[in-house]
């Protein structure tokens, strides 16, 4: 890695946020808010709230999406639409 006192704000955001093995990490807003400006910061901060709101739901709906995969098999009403005879 480099030294970060030699790079410019781009390259800051490029080898410390932007990359897909970056993807865990939070967000340097203020670094962003002063590359792309307030608006962009902004939306950048909703965006990350919003996403980590939503995993929960999504952890959720994938558990419910598993448990009716395992046990169509089970599942009367399902089983009669089809598999008509």
């Amino acid at each position: 890695m480099k030294d970060p006192t030699r790079l410019n704000p781009r390259q800051i955001l490029y080898h410390y946020w932007a990359r897909w093995g970056k993807w865990y990490k939070y967000q340097p807003l203020d670094h962003i808010r002063e590359y792309f400006g307030e608006k962009i910061g902004i939306y950048f901060a909703w965006l990350g709230l919003y996403t980590g709101w939503l995993l929960p739901a999504a952890v959720v709906g994938l558990l419910v999406f598993l448990y009716g995969v395992m046990t169509i098999n089970m599942n009367t009403p399902a089983n009669e639409i089809c598999y008509t005879r």
